[in-house]
């Protein structure tokens, strides 16, 4: 009897254990962590540039050639902009893991179409944004993976959403403020939502309004400028990634406590110089896995050693760091954006500290001259390097690698290098990295974030009542 109630709750336990794994991949629970998949990004008849949301936002950009081929690391549901001129509006689409290793890009009408079909759309042109819409069918509608909302919606264009949320009711979207866009919030349940300012929801009772029955949101991403402060984010019970800009602790508030399912938290500057410190990150869950600072002033990272199960940090900050010690005890980590101030000797010292390292970024590490301890890293699959000033022969015997992102200079002048890495990794993606010139990243300006502001008050500006109806 013992022996049918043992084998009993053996079969009881493992069958749960399997249901549980399965759930997680059909429910989109939280998962165990994966290291991203280098993709390319092939381009059509005009020059192209992309980057990836998290976790470095564009930090760095791959720069898609007319005819050519860049690209990215990247991870299931990853937000992915791209653009193709400066008059062009920047797209976003949701990556899928099911798109494969290659994705074939090209912009047309204000459209962005993945292997000929239309996945994202922008209203810069909001005549032809508007007639496609209207006709599409509900196939194409059910291809978005991105929507750029309008503000001013009639009743035609509260219409033509209801129809797309009919068949595609979780799909991204693009929002210019919560303000404009009450009258349709009713109609999606987006799982990824990106919010371009609080203006005109500036009471906390009206931002936690507008959040209040969009709970099943899990990717969010918004500016803090506006906002009186962040408590509504504590009431997303399936928030796992988040990225904040121009959030200043002493005039917006600090992060609120209860954020217990994020994993992914991104905080970026876009302008003025704000310090964080341990104050500012207490309501940081202690088992994050994903932290990425841009644009802010950090000289002291002590406040980051409690954040042992970090699998990915980015240090994209302003100031002088001179002890990178409390990182040492970040055994897991495996993806790293190592800051701009750090020496020789300190980055040597941080590979000798991390041998299980997979990924490392190097953005305008101006006193790095010398990647040989990178030749430590037996697993190391993935390198971005960008305004660098050192030598590139080391990179010749890092075999393991899957992706090389180096600066756009060595696709442009230096060709015998170029055939030479081929040669020596014929594993790995290699991509031209998209340069803003030298020293931008001492200012680390999310440029994306930047279009997008001036894209909202240009409309705002320019655009007469009713003249986009």
């Amino acid at each position: 009897m013992k022996t049918v109630l043992r084998w009993a709750l053996l079969f009881f336990l493992g069958t749960v254990i399997l249901l549980s794994g399965a759930s997680c991949g059909v429910l989109g629970l939280p998962q165990a962590w994966k290291p991203p998949r280098p993709v390319a990004m092939k381009g059509g008849t005009r020059e192209m540039i992309c980057f990836n949301s998290f976790p470095s936002w564009e930090a760095w950009m791959t720069d898609v050639p007319e005819g050519g081929t860049g690209g990215l690391l990247v991870l299931d549901r990853d937000i992915i902009f791209a653009g193709t001129s400066d008059s062009s509006p920047i797209h976003g689409f949701v990556y899928k893991q099911s798109d494969g290793a290659s994705l074939e890009l090209r912009e047309e009408d204000g459209r962005l179409l993945l292997s000929g079909k239309t996945i994202s759309i922008a209203p810069e042109g909001i005549e032809s944004y508007w007639e496609w819409l209207d006709r599409a069918s509900s196939d194409d509608l059910r291809s978005l993976r991105f929507l750029m909302l309008p503000e001013d919606l009639d009743e035609h264009h509260l219409s033509t959403l209801k129809k797309l949320a009919a068949v595609n009711p979780d799909l991204g979207l693009e929002i210019e403020s919560t303000s404009g866009w009450k009258s349709a919030a009713a109609l999606f349940k987006p799982r990824i939502l990106c919010v371009g300012s609080f203006e005109g929801s500036s009471t906390a009772t009206d931002i936690g309004g507008f959040f209040r029955d969009q709970k099943q949101i899990e990717t969010l991403v918004t500016s803090a400028a506006d906002a009186t402060n962040l408590d509504f984010l504590a009431a997303l019970p399936n928030l796992r990634r988040l990225a904040i800009f121009d959030w200043d602790p002493a005039t917006t508030g600090p992060l609120p406590k209860g954020m217990r399912t994020l994993k992914s938290l991104m905080l970026c500057r876009t302008s003025g110089s704000v310090p964080l410190d341990a104050s500012a990150l207490e309501a940081v869950p202690g088992g994050i896995e994903e932290l990425s600072f841009v644009g802010y002033e950090m000289t002291n990272v002590s406040c980051l050693e409690r954040f042992s199960n970090l699998r990915t940090l980015i240090l994209y900050v302003g100031g002088e760091i001179e002890d990178l010690s409390a990182l040492r005890s970040m055994k897991r980590l495996a993806w790293v954006g190592l800051p701009p101030s750090i020496t020789q000797e300190q980055f040597s010292a941080f590979i000798g500290e991390h041998p299980t390292m997979q990924i490392v970024e190097l953005i305008a590490c101006s006193k790095i001259t010398d990647l040989s301890p990178l030749q430590r890293l037996t697993g190391l699959t993935g390198l971005v390097v960008k305004e660098f000033s050192g030598g590139l022969d080391a990179v010749y015997q890092l075999k393991s690698l899957e992706f090389l992102a180096l600066p756009s200079d060595v696709f442009n002048n230096d060709a015998k290098r170029l055939e030479r890495i081929h040669e020596e990794l014929p594993r790995a993606l290699v991509v031209p990295v998209w340069c803003l010139g030298s020293g931008w990243i001492l200012l680390v300006l999310p440029l994306a974030a930047l279009m997008w502001i001036a894209r909202v008050r240009s409309r705002r500006r320019t655009s007469p009542q009713g003249s986009d109806r």
